[in-house]
């Protein structure tokens, strides 16, 4: 008995000629073989399609905000050299090509400016062009200092022009300037492209030394006075006058030289009132210049640690598989000279030995150099050695609850009585205990 098959009518959406929300339409009864056929073909179709509409979102999605939603402020200078860098709003088609190479072509790299006073705001735009057959993207335009900023069209059609404007802040330059911005394209060919402000800038205010008064490292013998001129390049007089600072290790003295022209500052440093490490501070100064009412003098001296560790910490991978081995420098920068007393460590099996370093013998009419200003240690750990502080490679300082690990060197100074040096054991992987300690319970 021969068996027949027979295809009722059936609702369906075609994903071709109907869009979303689409009545539904009856198909006429087809044989079997062309309608699986049929229906592949229209998965396929649907499947470009889903494609296309894809695609299209994405790259609307992609695109800068329009001038429907506001145009962005532009950048204005600040109390500090500080300006922001963005894309500018774009009007790109989104129908622009996704394909194709582009090509970037500049009218000009640097450009060169007029001489101005300090103070100035510079402005100028550099036209891009894409002469390739690919949308130009400017992927990063990365001014070299926060005294520059620009706003830039972030996509440019073929054949099209974009632009990148830049400004430029002069407060706290003088001289030849030269500052750069760095664009970064997707054309395959000079992807990175220098663009240059250059030019002169006139200080009203001329400062010598330009650095200020910078006294350099701290030592027993420094000299901790610093003189700067201060000269005035405009014709209106020059009156400075002190503006009240916080307290600080510095004080200064103010002359005038020639009245309404050149003023002398004398900058005078206090030994005792300094700390440890850099210490700076800008001394403000009224002007009685319209354009330039204040005028900041940089003023920095760096103290060095009364005793330098070098190296100030020793690590190692646990445990040991070979006898360790370490020397460890100290260096006294005070006045006279230091004595070690003692040395140990806070783990039995580290020994530690303190020898003074002889001085290098002077050169010929040179005063001889004080003995105890350097000493080293010299640390020796057994093979084998593995603390059960040791702690994870890459992984934070272990909190075992025990005591760290040290080397402790006592001296005869009042200043510094003791001298540690932190120990870090490390090992490749957690042990039980330091497992079960870290493991929060859930």
């Amino acid at each position: 008995m021969a068996t027949s098959f027979e295809i009722q009518p059936t609702l369906t959406h075609d994903p071709i000629s109907m869009g979303p929300g689409t009545p539904a339409k009856a198909v006429a009864p087809r044989p079997l073989l062309p309608v699986l056929l049929d229906k592949r073909l229209r998965q396929w179709c649907g499947l470009v399609r889903s494609a296309a509409w894809h695609a299209l979102l994405v790259g609307l999605a992609a695109l800068p905000a329009t001038a429907a939603h506001g145009q962005p402020e532009p950048s204005r200078a600040t109390d500090t050299p500080r300006l922001s860098t963005r894309p500018a709003p774009s009007n790109v088609s989104a129908t622009a090509p996704a394909s194709g190479t582009p090509k970037a072509r500049f009218d000009q790299l640097v450009y060169e400016f007029p001489e101005v006073w300090s103070g100035r705001i510079i402005e100028h735009t550099w036209a891009v062009h894409n002469d390739g057959d690919g949308p130009l993207e400017l992927l990063a335009v990365e001014p070299s200092c926060g005294c520059t900023a620009a706003e830039f069209d972030k996509r440019i059609l073929p054949g099209g022009q974009g632009k990148i404007a830049a400004k430029l802040d002069t407060r706290g330059l003088n001289g030849d300037v030269i500052k750069t911005i760095l664009v970064r394209t997707n054309a395959p060919q000079a992807g990175s492209v220098t663009l240059q402000f250059h030019g002169k800038v006139k200080s009203r205010i001329n400062m010598e030394p330009p650095s200020g008064a910078q006294f350099g490292q701290l030592a027993p013998t420094s000299d901790l006075t610093r003189t700067v001129t201060l000269t005035n390049n405009t014709s209106t007089p020059l009156k400075m006058e002190p503006v009240t600072t916080q307290p600080s290790p510095f004080s200064h003295t103010l002359k005038e030289v020639e009245q309404g022209q050149k003023y002398e500052l004398v900058v005078s440093a206090d030994r005792d009132k300094l700390k440890e490490g850099l210490n700076n501070v800008q001394m403000k100064f009224k002007t009685g210049l319209a354009e330039e009412p204040e005028f900041l003098v940089p003023v920095s001296i760096y103290v060095p640690p009364l005793v330098q560790v070098l190296p100030p910490t020793i690590a190692m991978l646990t445990p040991l598989t070979a006898d360790f081995h370490r020397e460890i420098m100290l260096r006294y920068t005070g006045e006279g000279s230091m004595k070690i007393t003692g040395v140990s460590a806070t783990d039995p099996a580290i020994k530690v030995q303190a020898m003074e370093v002889p001085q290098p013998p002077p050169p010929a009419g040179a005063t001889p150099r004080p003995s105890g200003r350097i000493w080293k240690l010299v640390v020796d750990i057994p093979r084998g050695w593995k603390p059960p502080q040791a702690r994870p490679v890459g992984e934070p300082e272990f909190q075992s609850g025990l005591p760290p690990i040290e080397i402790v060197a006592q001296t005869d100074l009042k200043e510094k009585a003791e001298i540690r040096i932190h120990v870090q054991a490390l090992t490749q992987s957690r042990t039980p205990s330091q497992t079960s300690a870290t493991t929060q319970p859930r």
